[in-house]
Formats: C-alpha cells, structure tokens, sequence
C-alpha cells in the first residue's frame, strides 16, 4: 500500500513537471520584444492590444508593490520610482478613465524618454521607420538602438 502512495506521488510529480515545462516554453518574459506578423485582417492589433494591456497590468501591479514595500520599509532607503506607462502610436483604453500615451516619433529615436517598465506598443512600423527614411541618421543609429537595447533602457530609465 505504501508503495503505491508512492508510486502515485511519483506520478503526479512527473506530469507537473511535464505540465510545468510544456506550458513554461510557451512564456514570454518581461523584456522581450513581441512581433505580431500575418496577413492584413488576421487580427494581429488585437492580439498586440489584447497582450500589451495585460503587460501593462502587470508592470503596474509590480510599482504598486515597490511603491509599498518603500512604505512600509521606511528605514531603507527610498527607491525611486516612476509610474510604468503604456506608450502607443495607436489609442488604446486601459481602463474606464485611463488612455494610452501618445507614442511619438522622438520616442523611437530617443529623442524623448520613456519611462522604466513602460510596454511599448507600435502598430504599423513602416509609419515610424521605412526603406525611405533609412538616410535619416536618427533612424539609423538611434531606432535601431531603441530595438536592440530596449530592454536594457527598461532596467535603466
């Protein structure tokens, strides 16, 4: 009997780490860049949307708890921190009184800043940076900076 319990226990450990591993390929971390690609009418905005506003939820349920945790450790020194935005060149509605920021071109070609932990949405590339804007020398240093490092400039601005 006691060997069966065991056998049992053994089995359920396995399929949760069957389970854990299956679904855990699927994730997508927190400073990844996310390309929605596809023909036109496959609804790819929406899922950019759908995915961007969850990200953001998440982004500012983190400040929520460091905003606390600097409460409640008053000892500690104070971390600075800054309110994670949602930045679209697209209106998007997060919430029943809250839009998205406008996502300007100076943005993309860190002219502007972006706040750290901010989730970036950018709808229609070719408005921003196309094969006729390349001689443009913002375009050519600065945005393709922005898109190799963004997630550096996550963890540093």
């Amino acid at each position: 009997m006691i060997v069966l319990i065991i056998l049992l226990v053994l089995v359920i450990i396995l399929m949760i780490v069957i389970i854990r591993q299956y679904i855990g390929s699927y994730t997508v971390g927190d400073e990844n860049i996310v390309l929605f690609s596809g023909a036109p009418g496959t609804n790819k905005t929406y899922l950019c949307i759908k995915y961007a506003i969850k990200r953001y939820n998440k982004q500012i349920f983190k400040y929520k708890i460091k905003k606390l945790k600097n409460k409640l450790l008053f000892w500690r020194p104070k971390e600075e921190l800054e309110k994670p935005r949602l930045y679209s060149n697209i209106p998007i509605k997060l919430n029943k009184r809250e839009w998205s920021y406008k996502l300007d071109k100076e943005h993309l070609l860190l002219v502007k800043r972006i706040n750290k932990g901010s989730v970036i949405v950018l709808d229609e590339i070719g408005e921003v940076a196309n094969q006729y804007s390349y001689n443009n020398v913002l375009v050519q240093v600065n945005f393709q900076e922005l898109v190799r490092f963004v997630r550096h400039y996550g963890q540093e601005w």
